[in-house]
């Protein structure tokens, strides 16, 4: 389990369960095995005394007090038993999860609730597989098709790499009507995963699998309020996002002010280096100039000596060589 689902779950056990602290519960959390050196459970949210906890997987392991042996056909938990009903990074490994919800449903009491968080990102994950992403109209639609009302359908976008999604339900209480119909739809939804051939016989037993009832006593959490979980998250992830906007904000500034150090240093650079081309077009100028005045005095020292050496006749035979007077 990541860090901001087990965050999640906590803002919602704050908003929706604080009022019933002391009341008698009975929840199960659904994918509750704990995996490798996990340390994070939604069970440590869940500890009020007076509640009944007990976590559910399709495999034995660490955190876990129920093994299903059908992940689309829970015979362990008898319908209208359970008040809430929580789950964390499992729907998105369930091949078939709108068959699941049927289940979820069915075993919630009257006016029970559940809390079911998945990732709406994030990279594959597989365990064994994993399959699907949820946004809040896509967790919105589960609950309708459950005939469920919806409470909570919302994600916490920019929230990390998971960017996770929490539905809220509450099972309505039924009529007769309403109640036949769940059953019937629930159990079609199982044979339509089934091997055998679908015949009436078939229909009518599903249809009579742990079907509802008509004096189930309703959950006490029937009360909690549309929108309040919503409203919270909102507004810390607007207090974030501003944080955030806050952070870039002062990077850009730092960015800006790095950037014009940068000219102004690029400049200074530019002039020292004009300052530079001079002196040394100065130098070149002034060597160009000290090499011409030597050359000349080399020549007439040069010429001097060899008049020296050649003597009157010497020179007289140069100039007549050259021919002048």
């Amino acid at each position: 389990m990541h860090a901001s689902s087990h965050e999640m779950m906590g803002e919602f056990v704050e908003v929706h369960l604080a009022d019933h602290r002391g009341t008698p519960l009975e929840i199960i959390d659904f994918g509750a095995q704990m995996i490798g050196a996990e340390s994070l459970s939604y069970r440590s949210h869940l500890d009020d005394p007076a509640w009944t906890y007990r976590g559910v997987d399709i495999v034995e392991g660490r955190g876990v007090d129920i093994v299903l042996a059908d992940p689309y056909r829970w015979a362990e938990l008898p319908s209208e038993s359970i008040d809430l009903f929580v789950s964390g990074q499992a729907f998105e490994h369930i091949e078939h999860f709108w068959v699941t919800i049927f289940e979820v449903v069915r075993v919630l009491k009257p006016g029970g609730i559940t809390a079911i968080i998945a990732p709406s990102s994030g990279h594959e994950h597989r365990f064994p597989v994993d399959c699907w992403r949820f946004y809040p109209d896509g967790f919105a639609a589960l609950a309708r098709y459950a005939q469920c009302e919806v409470v909570e359908s919302f994600t916490d976008w920019g929230n990390g790499e998971w960017g996770d999604t929490i539905l809220v339900l509450r099972k309505p209480e039924w009529s007769d009507s309403e109640r036949e119909r769940f059953d019937h739809r629930a159990g079609l939804q199982r044979l339509m995963l089934s091997d055998q051939s679908i015949t009436a016989a078939r229909i009518t037993d599903e249809w009579q699998f742990q079907p509802q009832s008509s004096s189930a006593p309703s959950s006490p959490l029937a009360s909690v309020s549309a929108g309040a979980l919503t409203t919270r998250l909102t507004a810390r992830r607007d207090r974030r996002v501003a944080t955030d906007i806050g952070i870039a904000e002062h990077a850009e500034q730092e960015r800006r002010h790095h950037l014009a150090g940068l000219e102004e240093r690029a400049t200074g650079l530019a002039h020292e280096n004009a300052q530079l081309r001079e002196q040394l077009a100065a130098a070149q100028q002034a060597a160009e100039s000290a090499t011409g005045s030597t050359v000349a005095q080399t020549y007439g020292t040069v010429r001097a000596k060899i008049a020296d050496l050649a003597g009157d006749q010497g020179r007289a035979l140069y100039k007549k060589l050259r021919g002048r007077p």
